[in-house]
């Protein structure tokens, strides 16, 4: 598993290395931590500048994974591909019930009043949970503004697909790259060798070289 930061640096070393004539972003990611991804996705757009950067959907790009792959120049997908879930979620659990029951009662010794919105050994109380409401809202405000700006929608247009999941055909119709082009092509096209990614040791999996050789070969760990 990697981090934000680590793909930022991969990004960073593919940018620079004159070799280097595109880069592949190849997912598959079922989405992950909100923390990073928009600084990550603004780096990837600011990159597009440099050089083409060009994400390939091989098989999901959901959630956090689909904003990292909305913010490439372009965007292909294999023909059994998932893409979409453009929202927020966040849980809490109530353990106080449970840990009743079995005999034990935690008590918690803190400072400012809100130190412990949140704590599993309490109801969610209704403050605490209209801050978390606010902030999930916050940050899906910043979803729904990064997808519609990287790939050409309005807002009202993302928000309508109410975090749902698409296959190529619906995505096309009705999803989040409805408005997708590649080469001139009105569909997703099937990623085939575009998104071969290798996974031998000492080499980096989610980006790959464009050299003038038929076939891209993947960039060595440094």
């Amino acid at each position: 598993m990697w981090s934000y930061q680590d793909i930022a640096g991969w990004l960073n070393d593919a940018l620079k290395n004159p070799a280097v004539k595109a880069i592949v972003l190849s997912i598959d990611s079922p989405g992950g931590m909100a923390d990073g991804c928009a600084q990550l996705g603004e780096q990837i757009v600011a990159a597009r500048s440099v050089k083409p950067i060009h994400a390939c959907i091989n098989d999901m790009a959901a959630s956090a994974g689909y904003w990292i792959a909305s913010a490439a120049e372009k965007i292909s997908a294999t023909k059994t591909s998932r893409v979409g879930s453009i929202g927020v979620r966040a849980m809490h659990i109530d353990m106080s019930k449970m840990l009743a029951d079995i005999g034990y009662k935690v008590t918690e010794i803190y400072a400012g009043s809100h130190k412990i919105d949140g704590t599993p050994y309490a109801p969610l109380g209704p403050e605490a949970l209209a801050a978390f409401q606010a902030s999930i809202d916050y940050t899906y405000g910043l979803f729904v503004s990064a997808v519609a700006a990287n790939r050409n929608l309005d807002r009202a247009a993302v928000i309508a697909t109410q975090a749902a999941m698409f296959d190529p055909p619906a995505a096309k119709k009705s999803g989040p790259d409805r408005r997708y082009r590649d080469a001139g092509r009105r569909d997703f096209p099937s990623c085939g060798p575009l998104c071969r990614t290798s996974r031998q040791p000492g080499r980096r999996p989610y980006f790959e070289e464009f050299h003038r050789e038929p076939r891209p070969r993947p960039l060595r760990s440094r």
